[in-house]
């Protein structure tokens, strides 16, 4: 199974890369000058009315698929993120830097979530992580 997350983050990766590319790419040259024709306010100046909260990015059927195939490794992802053992010289120097990253974070108070959330990283990267770390029995 590991080999197939691998595939998964690489085959991630190159989607991620893809729809980055789209993205700058898809800007229209006229939405440019009319957000330049009008100065923009502070938001601490903008009427509550105007003021929207950040809404999360639509995630393609991809991702998601990829999304839910590594909660499912990692379990509820409400749970206390605890570490389960100390790894070993060749688990760590086998590990990503990402998930030595993630695994140093581990406090054993936060959940599986809120380390996802406040790491950094992307959330289908840390996700993914975070799956790898528990199917090698570092994280529980």
């Amino acid at each position: 199974m590991a080999a197939g997350l691998a595939d998964d983050l690489d085959e991630l990766e190159k989607m991620l890369s893809q729809a980055t590319a789209g993205r700058t790419a898809s800007t229209p040259a006229a939405a440019q000058p009319a957000a330049q024709a009008r100065p923009a306010q502070p938001a601490a100046q903008q009427p509550a009315a105007q003021q929207r909260p950040a809404q999360p990015a639509a995630v393609d059927p991809e991702t998601a698929r990829l999304l839910a195939l590594y909660r499912k490794t990692i379990g509820d992802l409400a749970r206390p993120a605890r570490r389960r053992s100390k790894p070993t010289p060749q688990q760590w120097a086998a590990l990503d830097a990402r998930a030595k990253q993630l695994f140093v974070k581990l406090d054993d108070r936060q959940s599986f979530a809120q380390v996802i959330a406040h790491c950094g990283m992307p959330e289908v990267h840390a996700t993914y992580l975070m799956a790898v770390l528990v199917q090698q029995g570092l994280v529980g």
